[in-house]
């Protein structure tokens, strides 16, 4: 996902353009926080299946009730006339609630410990392929530059997350086994 997200930061208005037939103009950046929302979902659905495997899918229900919260947050967002961003907004901070909520209920009920030190990798491996992707910002063909970005981006995270290793070496481990 993190890849995906620096993409879409760099080329994302470009790959709007191609895939609408170029008819929504300035909507790059609400694609780009569209993906950002994404690391939390995806880090919901993840820590939803830890808590129903550790036998606490009260927990589950519990966080969902913070979705109340939200609807006063989208409102006041969208009195300010934030559009489109009172939405990407309030879904982002709906699902960093969440999982706030479930993650302080596993720390306490289950031992669970999340890897924010890996995710903080993670996040500078990926902020590493946005800035070496931005060096294509000037190439005025979409499809070489789409191409270009998406290869840098790639390459640039892979190098990072080499060198910062964000996976312990039982997932790497896990992983290697996986791919081969």
């Amino acid at each position: 996902l993190m890849p995906l997200v620096a993409f879409s930061g760099v080329a994302g208005q470009e790959t709007i353009n191609l895939l609408s037939g170029a008819r929504f103009n300035q909507t790059g950046m609400l694609f780009f926080g569209f993906m950002l929302v994404l690391i939390p979902f995806s880090q919901r659905q993840i820590l939803e299946t830890v808590a129903i495997a550790a036998g606490q899918s009260s927990l589950c229900a519990r966080a969902a009730l913070s979705g109340l919260l939200i609807l006063p947050l989208i409102y006041a967002l969208l009195l300010e006339h934030l559009g489109l961003w009172a939405a990407i907004i309030s879904l982002g901070v709906g699902h960093l609630v969440f999982n706030g909520i479930l993650l302080i209920g596993l720390s306490s009920k289950a031992g669970y410990q999340a890897d924010f030190t890996g995710f903080r990798k993670l996040i500078v491996s990926a902020l590493a392929g946005y800035l070496v992707a931005l060096s294509l910002t000037a190439i005025k063909s979409a499809t070489v530059k789409l191409v270009g970005v998406a290869f840098l981006v790639t390459v640039a995270f892979l190098v990072a997350a080499y060198i910062a290793k964000p996976f312990t070496e039982d997932e790497r481990a896990k992983i290697n086994r996986l791919i081969n």
